[in-house]
């Protein structure tokens, strides 16, 4: 096994942030005068240096806050930053992003635990993207996820890519599993693979952008091609999503249509490679159903 490192990695070169600015002061209303190359952070409401790391922080705290329903809960206790927690091996690690438990949900004869004993969600989170960029800590940060007892979750992201990480507990072993993403709160595991519009969740600021990146750069990674056609198999998966949305709001109640296609359906699939080619034939199928010939060709 490689020697673990910081989760908190300094000295990254400042980068241009988009969309931090979108609602800010909604969570913290002190009026404060900003500085040039500094940013209130959402959940404190504290001046922090704006670099690429930092603007990756901020979108991530905008996510937990906006889309996942943590603006309705006691955001100051449950979301902290910069939080160093020691795993039951190695030394303490300071990590740039956690989400607690409730107090109460892991309070022992009535005392309130510290906040490194409250972990639920660990993030790693690196600068923006770069074309020579690698996947660096992710696989550590999985591992650091099976050695916090308290934590479920952990999630590494650099703006663009993002693995989400579930703990699954057995009486023989702990072991992380791919996860969709993380659950809104109040919400377990079930919740990122909850069938039917109900899952669905308004995408703001620069997650609908994240996203489309996101998969132009794993066709051009695994297809290649040019840009031109990176941008039709792009066109594909939206007409797929499109088919779908609509194909769930008409469809009987209980049917796989009704509780959606062009989704992952349960842990299996997002961890068995068999079971993940269920997804690639659902996705086709929707494409095929709304494909316009004129446009897209015959849905080859």
């Amino acid at each position: 096994m490689t020697e673990r490192q910081d989760i908190d990695h300094p000295g990254a070169e400042d980068a241009e942030a988009q969309d931090l600015e979108d609602g800010r002061g909604r969570y913290d209303k002190e009026e404060e005068e900003i500085q040039d190359g500094m940013v209130q952070d959402l959940v404190t409401g504290t001046l922090v240096k704006l670099n690429a790391k930092e603007a990756v922080r901020q979108e991530e705290e905008r996510k937990l806050m906006e889309e996942l329903g943590y603006e309705q809960a006691d955001y100051k206790d449950l979301i902290r930053i910069n939080l160093s927690i020691k795993p039951s091996q190695g030394k303490s690690k300071r990590f740039p992003l956690v989400v607690l438990h409730q107090p109460q949900s892991q309070s022992r004869a009535g005392e309130s635990l510290p906040p490194a004993k409250r972990a639920y969600i660990l993030y790693d989170i690196q600068p923006s993207k770069k074309a020579e960029d690698s996947k660096a800590g992710a696989e550590n940060l999985a591992e650091l996820l099976k050695d916090i007892p308290s934590a479920q979750y952990a999630v590494w992201t650099n703006g663009t890519d993002q693995i989400v990480w579930f703990k699954q507990r057995t009486a023989l072993k702990t072991r992380t599993l791919y996860a969709n993403d993380i659950p809104r709160y109040g919400k377990g595991i079930e919740d990122t693979f909850e069938p039917g519009r109900r899952k669905l969740r308004k995408a703001v600021s620069g997650s609908l952008r994240q996203a489309f990146r996101r998969c132009h750069d794993y066709i051009f990674a695994i297809r290649g091609g040019s840009n031109e056609s990176v941008f039709w198999e792009l066109l594909k998966i939206v007409f797929a999503k499109i088919e779908d949305e609509r194909q769930m709001a008409t469809a009987e109640p209980g049917t796989p249509e009704a509780d959606g296609l062009f989704r992952i359906i349960s842990l299996e699939e997002r961890n068995d490679p068999e079971k993940a080619a269920n997804i690639a034939e659902r996705v086709n199928r929707l494409y095929e159903q709304a494909a316009i010939p004129a446009i897209l060709g015959d849905g080859s």
